[in-house]
């Protein structure tokens, strides 16, 4: 009996197509495909994703994907049958060896080899006994040998310091002597050295400054982000940055939170930064600098998602549930 992943890759082989070429156009990873084909379903994340994945594949295939879908459910009917057939184990009968003089049985052998094993038994644990106790000498060797160390070291380095705090003694007083000869040169040096550091002071703060102000924008007084509507579509929707991030090079920060579990695949200029099952409670935030294309979010169950940008609100769309949201960050 054909499976459901035979039929899909047997059809995309028929029509001369690869699995990259199906993922480009149906907008699925390239390996949920394969998982689909290999009918690996436990790769998916979740009964939801399974039906949809399957509904656009057999699109792209020209079949019929409700009908697909149906024996899906009938193939895991199936199996699911199979596994709960109990299996009857019958008992095995003893195994009898022939002699020459008799017959023995191999029973009575492993009995006489198990009252062998009780025998010596409290040997063995006279042998580990005397190992745990041979340990436990050496172990004690080896840390009175590493105190000792200790002590002589401590000793060396006492009389180390006595060495040392003598020595700072005689310096102190060549220092004393010398003092007075060098404030006199030194003034006049000093107040130069004085005026050049508050100069410098000057240039820097004036130069953080300016930085500062091109990094900033002024947030909007509604709450939300100032977007455009640049592309609407079904399960689709595009974004544009509006005037007020003319100026601003700064860093974009996108925090989503969800009201029920959803998948999330987040893109920051065509490069996957997360995918997984964003579970309630547990935001993420994507951070993507001024340097930075686009970002994407693919959004399971688009009703469940709240998204900010800089701390300002952004609306989703929830016309559809599956969501391809993109943010485009060029100036």
């Amino acid at each position: 009996m054909s499976t459901l992943g035979s039929k899909l890759k047997e059809k995309r082989e028929e029509l001369g197509l690869t699995l990259e070429e199906v993922s480009q156009k149906i907008e699925i990873q390239q390996r949920y495909l394969q998982a689909l084909e290999d009918d690996r379903l436990h790769v998916i994340p979740g009964e939801y994703y399974i039906k949809e994945f399957v509904k656009k594949y057999a699109t792209v295939l020209k079949l019929d994907g409700n009908k697909l879908l149906s024996e899906l459910s009938k193939q895991k009917l199936e199996e699911e049958t199979t596994q709960a057939i109990p299996v009857v184990n019958t008992p095995e009968k003893p195994i009898m060896v022939e002699d020459d003089s008799n017959t023995v049985c191999l029973e009575e052998m492993n009995e006489q080899e198990e009252s062998t094993d009780k025998a010596s038994a409290p040997l063995n644990k006279k042998r580990v006994s005397l190992a745990i106790l041979l340990g436990c000498l050496i172990l004690g060797g080896v840390g009175y040998a590493i105190w000792q160390s200790i002590q002589s070291t401590t000793n060396i380095l006492h009389v180390q310091s006595e060495t040392s705090t003598q020595e700072t003694s005689s310096i102190s007083l060549q220092s004393e002597q010398t003092t007075t000869s060098i404030e006199t040169t030194t003034t006049t040096s000093t107040a130069t050295t004085v005026e050049t550091t508050q100069e410098t002071t000057t240039q820097e703060t004036t130069h953080a400054v300016i930085e500062t102000t091109q990094a900033s924008r002024v947030p909007s007084s509604d709450g939300f982000a100032d977007l455009y509507n640049k592309h609407t579509g079904v399960g689709q929707k595009t974004y544009g940055l509006g005037y007020s991030y003319a100026g601003y090079n700064g860093e974009y920060n996108f925090v989503l939170q969800v009201s029920e579990p959803t998948w999330i695949r987040a893109s920051v200029s065509g490069r996957t930064i997360y995918e997984n099952t964003l579970q309630p409670g547990v935001p993420i935030t994507i951070t993507a600098s001024q340097a930075a294309s686009d970002v994407n979010f693919l959004i399971g169950i688009s009703s469940a998602v709240s998204l900010t940008m800089n701390d300002e609100r952004v609306v989703i769309p929830t016309n559809s549930r599956v969501l391809n949201l993109n943010f485009d960050l060029t100036k």
